[in-house]
């Protein structure tokens, strides 16, 4: 009976945690604050999606690759277009940063966490100064709900 609790309680670990790399990944001694950074994933070409967790707040952080001129708090944007054919706005909260390989910087609150887990990325507008739409990769290759369920 021991043996069968103790999978039930491993099922999850081993069916999400597997796809779980970090950069970071720890509980500070002294705080107990709790940091995790999934490793960069290119999810479209020149696009790489980063998730993070500093205690309880969340973030999604995305970079390109190539230069669209540069990102400026409360104005440069991200949308993300789903399989549904739903959209949703982002706004960089980040810095201002310019050049190549800059990136944007959005928190993540409980309603976009859920939306995240229950639908599949299609398409992102990347938009700085100018803007460009970049097709996710195969989705059986990255979802967003799994890097959600990293930083949970």
């Amino acid at each position: 009976m021991r043996i069968l609790a103790t999978l039930l309680l491993l099922i999850p670990v081993l069916c999400f945690g597997q796809n779980c790399l970090y950069n970071k990944n720890e509980i500070d001694e002294f705080t107990n604050e709790v940091k995790k950074i999934t490793r960069p994933t290119a999810i479209g070409n020149n696009l790489i999606a980063t998730f993070m967790r500093i205690d309880t707040s969340k973030y999604l952080g995305v970079t390109m690759r190539v230069d669209i001129g540069c990102l400026v708090p409360g104005k440069s944007y991200i949308i993300i277009k789903y399989q549904s054919g739903s959209t949703r706005k982002l706004l960089h909260q980040g810095e201002i940063e310019c050049g190549e390989g800059v990136s944007f910087l959005t928190t993540l609150n409980s309603e976009l966490i859920s939306e995240f887990k229950r639908n599949e990325l299609v398409k992102i507008r990347v938009s700085y100064e100018s803007y460009k739409d970049i097709t996710i990769y195969d989705t059986r290759t990255f979802s967003f709900m799994e890097g959600v369920i990293c930083i949970d």
